[in-house]
């Protein structure tokens, strides 16, 4: 069995899609495959991935369904004992596999966390600790909850269900909360495995209404969960009343900060938001 199985879903970045590819293509470690997703692209994506010769890069398209059904569908087609996601904008770094298999054999692990770095587009770059999550509010105790920054095995991947497919916004968060309610044995490398982004276009996942949707669908999903991990759902509601203020709903907005205080009345940030959002709605 082939150790690692790459998926790159992909919409409409035929620029910077190479860059990912070469970057797998050119790893230390060689036991890997490819397999690229294209997500319904409209540009000359598939003229990009068939310039790729090599037995190791598999190409599928499908509907546009976004970045979860993506992974799901590029899974589907995996024969790795081990996944790796990243984004079609994001580059792994040159021994990235060597370290995430280095981590497995050292641990013989379930799930494996890294380290990533943030490219800038003035040039300035920034270095991410698994020790020090890199996600909202620290949700979990150790690892970066993005891409590109863990491997897993693909039996443990589906047997937790895979990306929730109505996300487009906190789905690997959402999906280390599932992960976190299995019995498995996770390790931490401190090394970097992926280079991410900050020079492409806007990512679909920070438009306001796709954080509106998710956030709803999550509030209503894990309700069990938020009652008792009241922080994560003051975070949320706050993450929800923003996104309401930046697509001008002021009302819906008010109504998640004044839910946020009921958890946390003490907590001074809401009311700094409500205040904001009084002031633009009269």
């Amino acid at each position: 069995m082939i150790c690692f199985s790459i998926i790159i879903p992909t919409y409409n970045r035929a620029s910077v899609l190479s860059r990912a590819l070469d970057s797998v293509l050119n790893q230390s470690y060689k036991d890997f495959e490819i397999i690229v997703v294209d997500d319904g692209s409209t540009d000359n994506t598939e003229q990009v991935i068939r310039t790729y010769t090599n037995a190791e890069v598999i190409y599928s398209r499908q509907v546009n369904k976004g970045v979860s059904a993506a992974r799901n569908f590029g899974t589907s087609k995996t024969s790795g004992n081990y996944l790796i996601f990243i984004d079609s904008d994001d580059y792994l770094a040159p021994n990235a596999l060597e370290y995430f298999y280095n981590g497995i054999v050292e641990s013989k692990a379930d799930l494996i966390h890294s380290g990533l770095k943030f490219i800038y587009q003035d040039g300035r770059s920034e270095l991410k600790s698994p020790r020090d999550p890199y996600n909202t509010g620290k949700l979990t105790k150790t690892g970066i909850q993005l891409v590109g920054t863990f491997c897993l095995k693909t039996e443990l991947f589906k047997r937790v269900g895979g990306y929730d497919e109505f996300l487009t916004y906190g789905e690997n968060t959402e999906l280390f909360w599932r992960l976190n309610n299995e019995i498995i044995q996770s390790h931490i490398i401190d090394e970097v495995t992926i280079n991410v982004t900050r020079d492409s276009e806007s990512r679909a996942s920070t438009a306001p209404e796709n954080i509106i949707n998710s956030i709803s669908y999550i509030l209503g999903k894990h309700q069990s969960f938020l009652k008792i991990n009241k922080n994560i759902h003051w975070l949320y509601l706050n993450n929800l009343g923003v996104a309401y203020q930046k697509s001008g709903k002021i009302k819906n907005a008010l109504n998640s900060f004044l839910k946020a205080l009921a958890i946390y009345p003490w907590r001074w940030k809401t009311y700094i938001r409500i205040v904001l959002s009084v002031v633009r709605y009269y």
